[in-house]
């Protein structure tokens, strides 16, 4: 969907589309500020990339002010004003240290066979907003190929940011990344503009790393850009998650992260980050927006990976991709991976009004892999919880939908027509799962022994005993070799009017038991399949609460043992 427009804008104010209307006010100049912009020529005395440099430095010892650029022109910059500086390396123009504006009035800012990223600004006042230009051809070593804002503030209005390179790992605290834009403990501010093509091949965030700070992304793209963690963006703190005094905060409003690519080249063989679109660390927010055609490899998340506190709505994750990597690492959770890492607020996921579909999986949880106990990594349990939201049409040999092995609650979602070759293509369940006034409908595993069509559940060793309940949910046109609505090795409670029904499997056409399955509330196992026995309930196990109209009409019995 056409999810983001650009908006005309002067200095002073920005006007949102869908939600309502956003001001933001372009930075105030102290009160010594210079009061007359200062005009840039494309060449000539006084101009180009020399005249920009001067107004900068104009500006800067004048308190800050305005400078506008002449229209359409490339300022072409082959060496670095301000040479290596530590610790945040060189840039091709000064370092911003008071409240400017540049106009650029489609000018472009371009680095030319750069060892240097394009623009820096930095604290303790450096305040920075561009307007109607382009930032591209940077490549720093340090952070940020493109634009560094070392605890500053940074505004982007009508601006593209692309093809800009991080080349290194070395960063002002450690490793760091951004191949586009790195927001070092600052603000920053991405309006109605492009991030894209940037890579940070050996880092994270290749269109934007936030990095201790907070950045909001509104009507805006970044697509197309590259890095090992993160393709599309990052936001954290390196500390995984740990939450640093005055938190760390994304917000992605109205906006599209698409088709971008991560590869966990340096993962150590564990395949355990990857984040194809966008990685998340502490609290972030994504509203009326696209994660779409993403990629990640050997890792997990082909779209988004949380282990921080995460809400989605009315958002659309589709079509992403977890691929394995050549090593064999596989890619798990197509759509999004979800993790907890034990600091407070990691591993919380809310999406509501919200598609995750068509996306896909190598491994595990072609839709969402949401992580806990069961999953073997020491980590407890993360958190999902939908709310009237869809998982349709997502493919991994396991889990399709939805695989599941932490804390999972559905409310008044849909989980349809998701494919796997193994088991569980609906949900595949090791952990907590509730389904309250769901649907789980014609999802289908094609394996010769698959088992689970709708929901597949079951314990694992050194990890607590699964539970599935389902409450006034219906499963119903799923199908297996056994199990066609649900293949139950746990505990499965069938409440408050649940259905199963028109299911079918060689063996357990509406469940195949080997737990405890217990019916109660008026739930119906009914009208469900079964080529070879159990047409309703096929049992190796226990099974409480049955009476003949609870399980009743299905082919060619209602209960086989």
């Amino acid at each position: 969907m056409n999810i983001w427009k650009r908006i005309s804008i002067g200095a002073s104010a920005l006007a949102l589309v869908g939600g309502g209307v956003l001001i933001v006010a372009a930075p105030v100049a102290s009160a010594g500020a210079s009061s007359l912009p200062v005009f840039v020529h494309c060449g000539g005395p006084g101009g180009g990339p020399t005249g920009l440099i001067a107004a900068i430095n104009t500006e800067n010892s004048a308190g800050g002010g305005t400078i506008d650029l002449a229209a359409n022109c490339n300022f072409d910059f082959t060496i670095a004003n301000n040479g290596t500086l530590s610790p945040t390396g060189a840039n091709a123009l000064p370092v911003v240290t008071t409240a400017i504006t540049i106009n650029g009035n489609g000018t472009a800012l371009v680095g030319v066979a750069a060892s240097f990223r394009i623009l820096e600004v930095s604290a303790p006042n450096g305040n920075l907003t561009l307007n109607g230009m382009q930032v591209t051809g940077g490549n720093s070593a340090v952070g940020g190929g493109g634009i560094l804002s070392y605890h500053g503030t940074l505004v982007l209005n009508n601006t593209e940011v692309n093809n800009n390179t991080l080349v290194n790992v070395a960063g002002p605290s450690g490793p760091i990344g951004g191949g586009g834009i790195l927001n070092f403990g600052g603000m920053a501010f991405v309006n109605n503009s492009e991030v894209i093509d940037n890579t940070a091949p050996a880092d994270g965030g290749g269109g934007i790393l936030n990095f201790g700070g907070q950045l909001s992304v509104i009507n805006s793209a970044v697509d197309h850009n590259a890095a090992i963690n993160g393709g599309g963006v990052v936001s954290g703190n390196g500390n995984a998650g740990a939450p640093p005094p005055g938190g760390v905060t994304l917000l992605i409003n109205n906006s599209e992260v698409n088709d971008n690519v991560a590869t966990c080249t340096l993962c150590g063989g564990n395949g355990f980050t990857a984040a194809g679109g966008i990685a998340n660390a502490n609290a972030a927010t994504i509203e009326n927006s696209d994660v779409n055609g993403n990629t990640g490899v050997g890792g997990y998340g082909g779209g988004i990976l949380n282990h921080g506190t995460m809400t989605i709505d009315n958002s659309d994750v589709n079509r992403n991709t977890a691929k394995s990597d050549t090593s064999g690492d596989f890619g798990n959770g197509g759509g999004i991976a979800n993790f907890n890492l034990g600091n407070p607020g990691s591993g919380i996921l809310t999406l509501t009004d919200t598609s995750v579909n068509n996306n896909s999986a190598s491994g595990e949880g072609g839709g969402i892999f949401n992580v806990g106990a069961a999953t073997g990594l020491g980590l407890p349990n993360a958190t999902v919880t939908l709310n009237s939201d869809d998982v349709i049409g997502n493919t991994s040999p396991v889990g399709a939908g939805i695989e599941n092995q932490g804390s999972f609650n559905a409310v008044g979602s849909q989980i349809s027509k998701n494919a796997a070759s193994s088991s569980g293509a609906g949900i595949d369940n090791s952990a907590a799962l509730s389904l309250l006034n769901s649907e789980v409908t014609n999802n289908a595993v094609s394996g010769a022994d698959g088992y689970g069509g709708g929901i597949s559940s079951e314990n694992v060793a050194d990890a607590p005993a699964a539970l599935v309940t389902v409450n006034g949910t219906f499963i119903g046109g799923n199908a297996a070799f056994s199990g066609g609505g649900i293949a139950n090795g746990a505990t499965l409670n069938l409440v408050d009017y649940a259905q199963v029904n028109k299911n079918t499997a060689s063996l357990g056409g509406g469940i195949y038991n080997s737990g405890v399955v217990n019916l109660s509330g008026g739930s119906q196992v009914d009208h469900n399949v079964a080529t070879t026995n159990g047409g309703g309930i096929f049992n190796v196990g226990t099974v409480n609460g049955v009476t003949s109209q609870d399980v009743e009409g299905n082919s060619p019995n209602n209960v086989a043992v």
